[in-house]
């Protein structure tokens, strides 16, 4: 593998291969992100790195893969390249950065990745152990037009769309109006969840027990309500794929999961549709949360200005259907909304975590989950 690598440096440093390139190649040959950084760092004058948009620049930036990354990448990432020069290198499909990736990457004092998707519980985690930096809003004056819950985990991250937890279903199966409907026992066997979905799935069923509220949480409860759930539980699925097949293989009639995969799966041309249950839905959102040490962190907030511009975010929702976090977009044909948050009346109908129990609580339920799958 050395000296394959040694050949796309070459070819790297004569201009034959480009960056995104030269990422692509070598991390399908199994380097390291942080390998690959280093020698695109040698390969180019340092200056390149922390260049003002007007000179381009470079951003690694870690987005969910799948469809979501090739979404965001043509609507979102591209324009801005094609806008200021700055070229995006994508952590995603090389090696997953989390919360204790990141703090490795912090006390090295040089880290790889400068901008990441996170989840909130981990954004209140990470802010309070100092792996993020404080975000200027002089730089993303766009700020002022998002809505309240988007920038309630400021200065540490900042929301830049919204999504709804609810259930694809078959159409003639039902219509799963109500989440009860998932433990009636005429679908033994035929529902699915996410593997991984531990903390979405046990504050859904403590917010049906308590009438709406996400905390506290009583886990022995919710533990008693999945496993009645058990029996009608096929399998869980670890991924969108997993699920998509399961489904298409007529496994399962009925799986929970974000109003986005599903939506997908409709552009797709699967027969399948969305509901959000009449009680009410898990909502949250995905911040940009900028590494603490961020060399580039000017260039990097511009970008996060951009993405939550009306334009882009208006394209998000089309293409991705998570919904924008900014107030000023609106869409023509109701159908968008149909199948993702929009606007301040479902908002209303969103049942939001409490960040900080989250990141102080989860750990004890991912615990109790992992128990309740083991069986």
């Amino acid at each position: 593998m050395e000296r394959k690598i040694d050949q796309l440096t070459e070819k790297l440093q004569e201009g034959s291969l480009n960056r995104r390139q030269f990422v692509k190649l070598a991390g399908g040959m199994g380097m390291s992100m942080a390998g690959i950084s280093s020698l695109l760092a040698a390969c180019a004058p340092p200056a390149a790195e922390e260049e003002s948009s007007d000179g381009g620049g470079t951003i690694t930036v870690q987005p969910w893969p799948g469809s979501y990354e090739e979404i965001y990448t043509e609507h979102v990432f591209n324009p801005f390249s094609e806008e200021t020069g700055v070229e995006f290198i994508s952590a995603a499909t090389l090696e997953w950065y989390n919360v204790a990736k990141i703090k490795q990457e912090v006390e090295t004092g040089n880290p790889t990745l400068v901008l990441s998707t996170q989840l909130p519980g981990d954004v209140a985690r990470g802010g309070a152990d100092g792996l993020f930096e404080p975000l200027n809003l002089a730089n993303i004056p766009n700020t002022a037009n998002l809505f309240g819950d988007a920038k309630t985990l400021l200065p540490w991250g900042i929301g830049y769309l919204v999504y709804s937890y609810g259930i694809g279903y078959r159409p003639g199966s039902g219509d799963f109006n109500s989440w009860w409907d998932l433990w009636d026992p005429q679908y033994k066997g035929r529902v699915s969840l996410g593997k991984s979905h531990a903390t979405y799935v046990m504050q859904t069923i403590n917010a049906l027990l308590t009438g709406g509220q996400m905390s506290p949480l009583d886990v022995d409860d919710v533990i008693h309500k999945l496993e009645e759930l058990t029996p009608n539980i096929k399998k869980m699925f670890e991924s969108d794929a997993d699920v998509r097949n399961m489904y298409l293989n007529d496994e399962i009639d009925a799986f929970v999961f974000f109003n986005g995969r599903v939506a997908v799966q409709i552009d797709d041309g699967i027969d399948v549709n969305y509901s959000s249950p009449t009680e009410g839905a898990l909502g949250a959102m995905d911040y940009w949360a900028v590494t603490k040490g961020a060399s580039n962190k000017e260039l990097v907030e511009q970008f996060i200005n951009f993405s939550l511009a009306p334009e882009q975010q208006k394209n998000i929702g089309q293409y991705l259907h998570y919904g924008p976090t900014n107030k000023l977009v609106t869409y023509d044909d109701p159908k968008y909304c149909q199948l993702m948050p929009c606007g301040t009346a479902d908002y209303s109908k969103l049942w939001f975590e409490d960040f900080e129990y989250v990141a102080n609580n989860q750990d004890v339920w991912i615990e109790r989950w992992n128990e309740w799958l083991a069986g």
